[in-house]
């Protein structure tokens, strides 16, 4: 999780529950609605434990422990659009 100041909105990305979560979900603190972010052609990591970065106008995902338990040394980083969704941009 980390918040992204420039435009107040909580980024929460992946986590553990009873099982790893492949989710992604970004919530608006200014009207405390959620909203769920189109992104292009890369999945959702299952993943927990992991480092989460906002910087500039990108999400970076780094590491975490995926769903065999072993730690992922990969990363993922998303770009925030005007419309408040994101699109991938690379791994």
């Amino acid at each position: 999780m980390c918040f992204y100041e420039k435009m107040n909105f909580l980024c929460i990305y992946g986590g553990k529950n009873i099982k790893l979560l492949n989710d992604f979900w970004i919530l608006d603190l200014e009207c405390f609605t959620y909203i769920k972010p189109i992104y292009d052609n890369n999945e959702i990591l299952e993943i927990s434990e992991h480092v989460m970065i906002c910087q500039d106008e990108c999400i970076i995902v780094l590491g975490g422990f995926g769903v065999n338990g072993y730690f992922k040394f990969d990363f993922k980083v998303y770009e925030f659009y005007k419309d408040n969704n994101m699109l991938s941009k690379g791994e």
